[in-house]
């Protein structure tokens, strides 16, 4: 009797552990999920000030004091994305990116204009919100804008806001 207790406990954990092996844990997400343009690599919490000195001349840029209170909120606009980034004392920290057309893919691939399908290959299940489906790192969020089954949105956000 014990050896068959024994033996159906063993059977129910390595179902468990084998369970647990679906299509979300097969997808490994990166640490932190960066943007590639002209080859310089950047992501939410990246020094501003270095990232947008790699990156050139922005198309636009403002600068208002931050809703927080202290420092600044400045916004740069390239073609195909944007940047936010919070400056405080002399410092600037991106705080978000954001895909403004379907010229510019994620570093996995998932451009505006992807199926909702090529979205959940690359990522993973992720987790639903109001709009589409997100996923989080150690650093920050990756959300998806999902419209009919398309992506028409990507933003890069830092935890917390």
């Amino acid at each position: 009797m014990k050896k068959g207790i024994k033996f159906f406990l063993l059977t129910i954990i390595f179902v468990c552990i084998f369970a647990s092996c679906g299509k979300e844990s097969r997808t490994r997400l990166p640490e932190k999920f960066s943007l590639t343009v002209k080859g310089i690599e950047f992501s939410v919490g990246d020094d501003a000030d270095e990232v947008t000195k790699s990156l050139g001349e922005e198309n636009s840029f403002s600068s208002a004091p931050s809703c927080a209170g202290i420092g600044a909120d400045e916004l740069y606009v390239y073609n195909g994305f944007k940047i936010t980034a919070h400056r405080a004392e002399d410092k600037a920290k991106i705080t978000a990116i954001e895909i403004t057309n379907d010229t510019l893919p994620t570093v996995e691939g998932v451009y505006i204009g992807s199926s909702e399908e090529s979205v959940r290959e690359k990522y993973g299940e992720g987790s639903p919100f109001s709009g589409g489906v997100e996923y989080r790192s150690d650093v920050c969020r990756l959300r998806f804008f999902i419209t009919d089954g398309r992506v028409t949105g990507i933003k890069y956000l830092e935890n917390g806001t």
